[in-house]
């Protein structure tokens, strides 16, 4: 499937992650994201909705305890309760 020539200039569908993961990504420390599916599926299984969206950058599940030591400081800080007034959507993706 051929990658998208253009970003588009907005976007209303967004996948939530982890703060770090998105960090990851922006940075160049992390190239790729393998997804077997949610917590809250109901059959259990991820179905893809969206070929092209952006990360929603979230502290749920976020833990220092399960990232490789080089990679603790770009844990979140960040309570959720943080994100309530503003959310920077800066990752783009897009499944190939």
């Amino acid at each position: 499937m051929p990658i998208s020539p253009k970003l588009p200039t907005s976007s209303n569908i967004g996948l939530k992650e982890w703060t770090v993961t998105s960090k990851a990504l922006s940075q160049g420390e992390q190239i790729f994201m393998l997804r077997k599916g949610g917590i809250r599926e109901d059959s259990r299984h991820f179905k893809i909705e969206h070929r092209q969206f952006l990360l929603y950058p979230g502290v749920f599940h976020e833990a220092t305890s399960l990232l490789k030591p080089k990679y603790h400081s770009l844990i979140s800080g960040t309570a959720n309760e943080d994100f309530i007034k503003k959310i920077t959507l800066s990752v783009f993706c897009e499944l190939i």
